[in-house]
């Protein structure tokens, strides 16, 4: 999974978490369990859309192998992810993508 795919992949996760509990903080356990996603590869995706302002940490436990404890989605997580058009062109679908090089 390329890091923007495994990056929308997360967003959705916590966004459904929110709309099923909003504020309530979801665990990178769970997160990384839920999402098929290894720890080390979640760890930089997270720091990068903490970078982004799309999610917050809390760390009120220590929770190697992860770089918090949990993560909840800001409100700019959320307007990113309400607003289609941003949240794709953010997010590309990489994977759906021509990457062939043309012979002519």
């Amino acid at each position: 999974m390329d890091q923007f795919l495994l990056r929308k992949t997360v967003m959705l996760f916590l966004y459904d978490q929110f709309k099923f509990m909003p504020n309530a903080p979801v665990e990178l356990s769970h997160i990384s369990e839920n999402c098929k996603i290894e720890p080390k590869d979640l760890n930089w995706n997270m720091a990068y859309l903490e970078k982004c302002r799309f999610i917050e940490f809390g760390r009120s436990y220590e929770s190697h192998p992860y770089i918090a404890s949990f993560a909840i989605l800001t409100e700019t997580g959320i307007d990113t992810i309400e607003n289609q058009v941003k949240f794709d062109e953010k997010f590309p679908n990489t994977a759906a993508k021509n990457t062939t090089v043309s012979e002519d």
